[in-house]
């Protein structure tokens, strides 16, 4: 439902505030970012996700109307399943929460591949996801 997927959204923030030091350390560590610039950058992060999290809670658009004579419209809102989302390399945390959280808000399961460039953060955030929202418990 929107509201599981809301409060899911927000538990993954919550963990994202509860590891943001050891987050930047490991992006100033991985791609040698400024340790001040990747701790600006988690609650950034966090706050994007519980935008989504708000978002999933009130979809918009017109649910029904009258387009021609005679014959009613209906949108209806279903998760499409699988999504695939491919970002660059740079600015690796904002690029994987900009596809994810508005991804999982409305329901779907997204993807990313796991690239030998993609950067450490990136990985770290989905095995806190998996750990955190019980996605894989063994992991």
């Amino acid at each position: 439902t929107p509201g599981e997927r809301a409060e899911m959204l927000l538990k993954l923030a919550d963990a994202l505030d509860q590891h943001a030091d050891e987050l930047a350390e490991l992006e100033s560590q991985n791609v040698g970012k400024p340790l001040g610039s990747a701790k600006d950058e988690m609650p950034v992060a966090s706050d994007n996700i519980r935008f989504f999290a708000g978002a999933a809670r009130v979809l918009e658009g017109k649910s029904a109307g009258e387009y021609m004579r005679g014959y009613s419209s209906w949108l209806r809102r279903e998760p499409i399943g699988i999504v695939g989302g491919i970002a660059p390399w740079n600015y690796p945390l904002m690029m994987a929460v900009w596809k994810l959280a508005p991804a999982l808000a409305a329901g779907n399961v997204p993807f990313s591949a796991a690239f030998a460039t993609v950067p450490v953060l990136v990985m770290a955030v989905y095995l806190l996801i998996a750990r955190k929202l019980g996605a894989f418990e063994a992991l």
